[in-house]
């Protein structure tokens, strides 16, 4: 809907100014800019290096857990019943513990990549836009919403800019 409303919009616009002066339009593949941005590799380089430094650190918690299930296993035989299970009860809260960890962790980077593409995107957005006024473009659409037409890509222009600041 949004995009039928824009396209009609800007169908309207062309009839209007068509008369006024020779509309330039032009097209570019966000996703593909995206991908060839250097700043994308970098964030994700860093995002990376994060998630594996979380991924080290859980990876330890677990394995201390792991120890310590198999430490009260192999002193079951010698601890009384309900030493035991008081000891089991504290293993298990670690465990959800290191759970909730986990989870909080994982929605943490979740939010850091999604705010880390919403930020590549506006960048983006502004060279697209830095180009457009340059190379004197009226309008200029993502290739994803353009069905037909002969639009100038700017693709490689947008991708040239980004890379050189």
């Amino acid at each position: 809907m949004k995009k039928t409303l824009i396209l009609a919009l800007a169908a309207g616009l062309l009839g209007l100014t068509a008369s006024a002066h020779a509309l330039r339009i032009a097209q570019v593949d966000v996703k593909a800019v995206f991908e060839k941005y250097s700043g994308t590799q970098i964030a994700k380089d860093k995002l990376k290096k994060e998630v594996d430094q979380e991924k080290g650190k859980l990876e330890a918690g677990q394995d201390a857990l792991k120890k310590k299930m198999a430490d009260l296993e192999a002193k079951k035989s010698v601890l009384s019943a309900e030493k035991y299970k008081e000891q089991q009860q504290e293993l298990s809260g670690e465990i959800r513990a290191l759970q909730e960890k986990i989870q909080t962790t994982t929605n943490d980077l979740q939010k850091k990549e999604a705010d880390m593409t919403s930020a590549i995107v506006g960048v983006i957005k502004d060279a697209v836009r830095d180009v457009a006024k340059e190379q004197k473009y009226d309008f200029v659409f993502d290739n994803s919403t353009i069905v037909y037409g002969d639009a100038d890509d700017i693709s490689d222009k947008v991708v040239l800019k980004l890379n050189d600041k």
